[in-house]
C-alpha cells in the first residue's frame, strides 16, 4: 500500500484484491498498481491513448511489461532520438500477442484472457532497450481508482477479452 500512496496523488482511492468494479464516476479508470510500478501515470500519454486505440485494446487488457514496453518506445524516440513516438513507428518494431487463458482443461475451447491478456513481441533484434521483469506474480489483485481528466473509452473497463487487431 505504501508504494501505491508515494505514485499517486493525494486523495486517490486505493483498493487491494478482490472483484473490480466500475468506476464510481465518468473520470475515474482502473488501473493496476504493477502499471504505476513501471512508469504509467496520469496524465496518460497520446501515445500510449493511440496505440489502444490502434490496436482497439483497453488499458486491462496489457501486462505490467507491455506498459514497460510502450514507456521504454515512447521514452527512447522522444529523448535520445528527438523524434515523437507514434503508432506507426512502434508497428515497424512490435507485433501485437494475444494470450490465451492459462489452462482451458483437456478438450476445452482457449478463451482470450480479459485481463493481463495482451503483449507485444519485438519483431527481430533492434536498437531499443527491453528491461521486462520474467514474471509478475498475482499483479492483478493489485488495482486501485485513478481520476482523470477526459478518460478516452479505451481506459474504461473493457465489457470482454480483447478482439485481435493487428
Amino acid at each position: 500500500m505504501e508504494v501505491a500512496r508515494k505514485k499517486v496523488p493525494t486523495g486517490t482511492v486505493l483498493h487491494w484484491g478482490g472483484d473490480i468494479p466500475a468506476p464510481r464516476n465518468a473520470r475515474e479508470v482502473v488501473v493496476f498498481l504493477s502499471f504505476l510500478v513501471v512508469g504509467l501515470a496520469p496524465p496518460f500519454s497520446p501515445f500510449m491513448v493511440a496505440v489502444l486505440e490502434e490496436f482497439t485494446l483497453h488499458l486491462m487488457h496489457l501486462t505490467p511489461n507491455t506498459v514497460l514496453t510502450l514507456a521504454l518506445f515512447s521514452h527512447t524516440y522522444e529523448m535520445f532520438m528527438g523524434v515523437q513516438s507514434s503508432v506507426e513507428i512502434f508497428r515497424h518494431f512490435f507485433a501485437p500477442c494475444w494470450s490465451s487463458s492459462l489452462s482451458p482443461g483437456p478438450g476445452a475451447v482457449r478463451q482470450l484472457r480479459t485481463i493481463g491478456g495482451v503483449f507485444f513481441r519485438r519483431r527481430g533484434a533492434g536498437i531499443l532497450p527491453t528491461g521486462r521483469r520474467d514474471k509478475w506474480e498475482n499483479w492483478e489483485r493489485h488495482w486501485l481508482y485513478l481520476e482523470v481528466d477526459n478518460p478516452s473509452p479505451f481506459l474504461r473497463l473493457p465489457l470482454g477479452p480483447p478482439v485481435g487487431n493487428s
